[in-house]
């Protein structure tokens, strides 16, 4: 699903996506959100997915570029957000490299 704002847009995946692989289960996830700004070069910005534990949210952030976006397919090169390394202060590791994924509104 994508809200168009003019200069920028907000993406949601409409595909589970809440659980993070390597996570510990105590610690919830929210599914991935594209924020992206329309560029004289493209479609980029960031992919975020929010982290909680116990009362506790951290925003996590990664680059994402559109690669192409045509006949209900979404091309983009991102990586995941990272997981938390602690809550309070929210700090994050360094994000694992980019690829790129098809995403397909069926």
């Amino acid at each position: 699903m994508i809200i168009d704002r003019g200069g920028t847009l907000e993406a949601y995946g409409l595909f589970p996506d809440g659980r993070v692989p390597g996570a510990p289960p105590e610690l919830e996830t929210a599914p991935r959100a594209l924020d992206l700004a329309r560029m004289p070069s493209g479609l980029s910005g960031d992919v975020k997915r929010r982290f909680m534990q116990r009362g506790t949210s951290c925003i996590a952030k990664a680059d994402a570029t559109v690669i192409s976006c045509a006949n209900d397919v979404l091309e983009i090169v991102l990586a995941d957000p990272p997981i938390p390394a602690a809550f309070d202060p929210c700090s994050f590791p360094r994000p694992d490299s980019s690829r790129r994924e098809r995403w397909t509104r069926e």
